[in-house]
């Protein structure tokens, strides 16, 4: 009977064991479609890729799909079927060398994890998701965080693949969908025709609720001072006289109310527009 029981444990044991491996393999790195990659029809191949009426889309919290250096994007990966109760992604950052472009984050452990693979000597990172992190009634959307990578990288390709699945613990009768969006690297430097005459400072760059901006302009008139957020809105203008060759100050107060992240702001005389960065936090 001791035997028995031993026997009985040790199976148990082995069976728990190979079950956490497998099921703690769910999401997998590699299988965004991207060159030289393969899709998730590689475990899910039921139906035709793109097929079945669902959806993906991913809202990268860009305007206009362009990217600030350096600046961290709240994004969201949302992926639909009507009918289905569970759904997984895997998402990778490539730049033109196809290696990972700027970081990954996760903001929401119970839903994603990161995990890389190797493919033509480029490790490469994906958002995958976890053991039943994808369940949801019709739809699931997965959020996590992206830091744009430095200066002169150029374009960056987001690589996706989605799976609304049935639920039935094993890859038969789940649909997949395949997709990308390129964004383009933001020049900075100016919102258009830079007046190289009329310069502008301000600071801190780092704002928790002041913010002064300093500015000399070389015409006499009227400078448009606008704080724009990253989607293009406007969340705060104001107009003042300048005198040619004179330093005109603006202290700006309840900044806090904004929520933090990476602003621009925007010094207008005539036409011509000045634009510097700066970060509430």
């Amino acid at each position: 009977m001791k035997k028995l029981l031993l026997v009985s444990f040790l199976s148990g044991a082995v069976f728990i064991g190979l079950t956490s491996e497998i099921m703690s393999d769910n999401g997998i790195a590699g299988r965004t479609g991207s060159p030289g990659e393969t899709n998730c029809t590689n475990c899910h191949n039921s139906f035709a890729l793109n097929s079945g009426g669902g959806t993906i889309s991913l809202n990268t919290g860009t305007t206009n799909n362009e990217y600030v250096p350096g600046t961290t994007y709240n994004m969201t990966f949302t992926v639909s079927r009507t009918g289905n109760s569970l759904f997984g992604l895997g998402v990778e950052a490539l730049n033109s060398s196809n290696a990972n472009a700027g970081s990954l984050i996760i903001t929401d452990a119970a839903s994603t994890r990161l995990k890389s693979v190797t493919v033509s000597g480029n490790s490469r990172t994906s958002v995958v998701h976890q053991l039943n992190g994808g369940a949801s009634a019709n739809s699931k959307a997965f959020v996590f965080n992206w830091t744009a990578p430095a200066a002169g990288t150029g374009n960056v390709t987001f690589y996706y693949c989605g799976v609304a699945a049935n639920g039935n613990g094993n890859e038969s009768s789940d649909y997949v969908y395949q997709g990308s969006t390129v964004l383009t690297e933001m020049n900075t430097t100016g919102i258009s025709s830079p007046d190289q005459n009329t310069s502008f400072s301000v600071f801190p760059s780092l704002v928790n609720d002041e913010a002064t901006i300093e500015l000399t302009s070389a015409v006499t008139g009227n400078a448009l001072v606008q704080l724009f957020d990253l989607t293009g809105k406007v969340v705060r203008s104001e107009t003042i006289s300048v005198v040619s060759g004179n330093e005109q100050s603006i202290r700006w107060t309840g900044l806090s109310q904004f929520s933090k992240g990476t602003y621009l702001v925007n010094v207008q005389t005539g036409s011509k527009n000045n634009v510097k960065r700066i970060v509430l936090q």
